[in-house]
């Protein structure tokens, strides 16, 4: 619902990205103009949505592994919506996770939305290759 009531930016931080409904909501949103950014990281379970959101040209960092035999990854899970709230918690861009205990909150106070901006930006600009 978050992304449906979106009017003008949607960031969007999420480990895991394969579920094709969000996907349908972006790419709606996308056609009105809005402006979309998207981080995940570098994951197999990611490559096609990787593909998909590369061929519709939206704005795309893909994080990749680090560490130990390539170990650490990205692991964020938040949504910054029109800079107004940001929706955090376990939940995954996945099918699989409307079937886990997942959290998800939604946070309306501006300096928290602030600090996951900050991080986005972070992520966004040290990341951005792809």
């Amino acid at each position: 619902q978050g992304i449906r009531d979106a009017k003008f930016i949607i960031w969007a931080a999420v480990a895991w990205f394969s579920n094709d409904k969000i996907y349908q909501e972006l790419l709606a949103k996308k056609a009105q103009g809005l402006s979309i950014r998207i981080i995940v990281s570098e994951e197999s379970s990611n490559k096609t949505m990787i593909s998909k959101l590369k061929n519709k040209e939206f704005d795309i960092t893909v994080v990749s592994k680090w560490g130990a035999q390539q170990y650490n990854r990205m692991h964020d899970k938040f949504c910054i919506i029109d800079m107004d709230y940001v929706m955090h918690g376990s939940y995954n861009w996945t099918h699989t996770a409307n079937y886990n205990k997942e959290t998800l909150s939604t946070a309306v106070d501006h300096e928290l939305v602030l600090k996951f901006a900050d991080e986005f930006m972070l992520l966004y600009n040290s990341n951005k290759t792809c």
